[in-house]
């Protein structure tokens, strides 16, 4: 993001490099965040324009995901603008889907209802196909030899709770386990149910540093003290870890 904001050019010749409104940015920096920690979909913040995606691309499933800025070949947009588009327009969405039967929005709705369901569609087969890599991922490593520092996601916890034919709770073997389709639901609702307050947070938390350098002095002096040492990967920090980051929790605690 901050790449990006320097590389932006200047209104006027003699300005510096300017950033008209950040929100937006912090929007999608909020969004990348929920999503490497719901889907284990690590995005960049400038997306890589490559041409139509086919189900077949020789790039795994999350590297085009991640990378790629044009849709799947029979998706209308990429996986982030998805995502965003969904997140916008969930009130729309919801509205529609839940008043209006599957096949007339398939069939005899006007373009300004079915552009929500389709927008649904292309969510939904994303986050399926997402299902299916972790456990053809599953198949392939199995179960108790994931990299579970690299691997380690909603989604890809649940779908590990789902196939797990022995769990180690013996409480756990007795229990319905849960479908696809419930992973689907809870992976969406619990990773991208506080983007639009993540962002905000976020942004106003950036600004009072800003305002207040010796603050941010204070928060880089804290944040080297505990992450000396450390990988500069943050998906190679054991959990334990972030019970220590008191400095950033602080600014969280501070902002709200």
């Amino acid at each position: 993001m901050i790449s990006s904001w320097s590389n932006k050019e200047p209104k006027v010749a003699t300005a510096r490099a300017w950033v008209p409104g950040a929100l937006e940015d912090f929007r999608k920096l909020a969004l990348h965040v929920l999503s490497s920690a719901g889907f284990g979909v690590y995005l960049k913040f400038d997306l890589e324009n490559r041409g139509a995606q086919t189900e077949a691309s020789s790039k795994s499933l999350i590297d085009e995901l991640s990378t790629s800025s044009s849709p799947r070949n029979g998706y209308t947009r990429n996986f982030r603008e998805a995502l965003q588009y969904y997140q916008q327009n969930i009130v729309h969405i919801l509205f529609v889907l839940s008043t209006f039967p599957r096949s007339f929005l398939d069939h005899y709705a006007p373009s300004s209802l079915q552009k929500y369901k389709v927008a649904f569609d292309d969510v939904d087969r994303y986050l399926q196909s997402l299902v299916r890599n972790e456990k053809t991922m599953m198949k392939k490593l199995g179960t108790e030899n994931i990299d579970v520092n690299r691997r380690s996601n909603l989604l890809a916890s649940l779908v590990r709770l789902q196939d797990n034919k022995r769990p180690s709770d013996p409480t756990l073997r007795t229990q319905r386990k849960l479908t696809t389709r419930e992973i689907v639901g809870n992976a969406f609702i619990f990773s991208v149910a506080g983007h639009e307050t993540t962002a905000i947070t976020l942004q106003y938390a950036v600004a009072m540093l800003i305002l207040h350098p010796d603050k941010q002095t204070w928060f880089q002096t804290q944040l080297k003290e505990v992450l000396r040492g450390e990988s500069e990967d943050p998906r190679d920090w054991d959990y334990s870890l972030f019970a220590k980051l008191d400095a950033p929790l602080a600014i969280m605690v501070r902002t709200n």
